[in-house]
């Protein structure tokens, strides 16, 4: 399994089956076929900023894009609660207002 983005990954958490990616892109990539300046060649999910991915499967969108140039920082998770945190430059996150932290299912 590729976790291939068109930008960089700065946080990686797992949660659940879960892998979570987090950092200053705008879309997961379908696979690892990418071409020179970073475009995904075989399709992607819109995943801007914060994307997850289950064994064996496609690329999914966290939630609507979040914004801010530089996106997620940090991920963390918390098995006991089932959720995972994300922190960084952003402050819409799911389509609700969130300045710098999230915390979500």
């Amino acid at each position: 399994m590729a976790a291939t983005t068109d930008g960089d990954v700065q946080a990686v958490a797992y949660l659940a089956g879960t892998v979570c990616l987090g950092g200053h892109y705008d879309n997961a990539c379908q696979s690892a076929n990418v071409g020179s300046t970073a475009p995904c060649l075989d399709g992607s999910c819109r995943g801007s900023k914060l994307s997850g991915r289950r064994r064996y499967r496609r690329p999914a969108a966290v939630g609507p894009a979040a914004n801010g140039v530089h996106g997620v920082f940090t991920l963390a998770t918390s098995t006991a609660l089932g959720k995972v945190t994300a922190g960084g430059e952003f402050t819409p996150l799911h389509g609700v207002s969130r300045a710098y932290f999230a915390q979500f299912s």
